[in-house]
């Protein structure tokens, strides 16, 4: 993917720096502090290139970017992830907000149609969610980990909720 030539991708960060925005999420917060991790993927992605061709694929990625981005509060940190992924990083996070923002991704993705040759596309997301506690790089680590494995197992499955680790 190229970061630099697409503007519409300054809503995401390349997946380079996600390791630097864990490691300053570590040295920010304390270990009192809950972080939600949140990991966005695009449904039926790969049919969706195969049926409008693989230009397709950037244009998709800048939609989901722009829509979580602006989905999320100015704190948040958004980050792109391997296959079309987004994973997200919120602060000062509970149970309630994580699955609300999880909720809120989901819907927003799905009422916000991709515009591409003169066709508006429907689209959907998934996205896996879980709390870890700040102060801890290994922890939020291991978080958006798992949240990407569990966007990964539930590949073939649909489901209108949100995938809680």
């Amino acid at each position: 993917m190229k970061f630099a030539a697409n503007p519409a991708l300054s809503a995401a960060v390349s997946e380079q720096k996600l390791t630097s925005i864990m490691q300053e999420l570590a040295e920010q917060s304390n270990t009192h502090e809950m972080i939600g991790v949140l990991c966005v993927q695009i449904q039926h992605e790969q049919k969706l290139i195969d049926t409008y061709g693989t230009s397709f694929r950037d244009i998709l990625f800048d939609h989901a970017a722009c829509v979580v981005r602006a989905s999320v509060r100015f704190s948040d940190q958004v980050a792109a992830g391997e296959n079309l992924q987004l994973i997200v990083f919120s602060r000062c996070c509970d149970d309630e907000l994580m699955q609300d923002l999880a909720n809120r991704l989901m819907q927003r993705i799905s009422t916000t149609p991709v515009l591409y040759n003169n066709s508006v596309i429907g689209i959907a997301a998934k996205v896996a969610c879980c709390l870890v506690r700040g102060g801890n790089l290994q922890e939020i680590v291991i978080g958006a980990r798992k949240t990407k494995e569990a966007i990964s197992s539930k590949k073939s499955t649909y489901s209108q909720d949100p995938i809680i680790v």
